[in-house]
């Protein structure tokens, strides 16, 4: 990938964020078989060395409750763009990125990926240093950690610091991350189309003249395939649902109060 001086600026910012921090891979996986002490042992032992042999530049360590297993892998020998991953409050910009390219973690093509993706969709109005990464490689590889070569994929979650009720969830496949427009109410049946584009159009204005966020180009980026539709569900949660050949996502967005809710701050 061409690093370009946007991007380069916003990894040197990174590095200087989250300098003196420790960078880790986390993968939480459940058993649904209960190990005896000696077998769990021989299960660790096993994975640690999958792992190692794997992944020649990753340190793994493995901690347990119960039945439930926490993997956490650490990269070694990464100083420029070392950092920990973290649960952020809600009320603070928080980004989920997990992004596996091809069976490659290397971590900082990972971050020049993801970077990428959002210079190119939703965090333009955003500075560098209101961008959180929370982890890389979790659960959305699950069982298949040891096996899957060839996952692409990005899924985010992601919170403005002075709005706790507007999340956007979404699992992008890789084709679409360099996707800026995309018109998408052509598919949508007509009789739904007026309403739809009224209510982006209204929480297009409110989010970015209130708080600069530009959630209408968002959804225009995220929604590139066919097949979805549009809808507006009794608890005044805005859902999108897009299924293409093998790729399914869904974004979902409450943000709809914010249209009617009085301002607190």
């Amino acid at each position: 990938m061409v690093i370009n001086e946007n991007l380069k600026n916003y990894i040197k910012t990174f590095s200087k964020l989250l300098r003196n921090k420790k960078f880790y891979l986390y993968y939480n996986t459940s058993s649904s078989v209960i190990l005896r002490n000696g077998e769990l042992k021989l299960y660790k032992k096993v994975l640690q060395e999958k792992l190692k042999k794997r992944f020649n530049n990753l340190e793994v360590k493995i901690k347990q409750r119960g039945i439930k297993m926490n993997l956490v892998v650490f990269i070694k020998n990464v100083k420029k763009y070392e950092a920990e991953f973290l649960t952020l409050n809600t009320r603070r910009v928080k980004v989920i990125l997990l992004c596996i390219l091809k069976g490659n973690f290397d971590f900082v093509k990972i971050v020049q990926e993801a970077i990428n993706f959002a210079l190119n969709c939703i965090f333009k109005p955003f500075k560098p240093v209101q961008i959180y990464f929370k982890r890389i490689l979790g659960d959305v590889l699950k069982d298949n950690i040891l096996n899957k070569t060839n996952f692409e994929g990005i899924s985010l979650d992601y919170a403005h610091p002075k709005i706790s009720s507007c999340k956007i969830k979404a699992t992008l496949p890789q084709p679409i991350l360099n996707a800026a427009t995309v018109k998408i109410f052509k598919q949508i049946q007509k009789s739904k189309e007026e309403k739809i584009e009224s209510f982006f159009n209204s929480v297009t204005e409110h989010l970015t003249q209130t708080y600069g966020i530009d959630l209408h180009q968002f959804c225009i980026t995220a929604l590139t395939y066919s097949n979805h539709f549009i809808q507006l569900n009794s608890k005044n949660t805005f859902e999108m649902k897009a299924v293409s050949d093998n790729v399914p996502y869904t974004v979902i967005s409450s943000v709809w109060e914010l249209l009617t809710r009085k301002e607190s701050m």
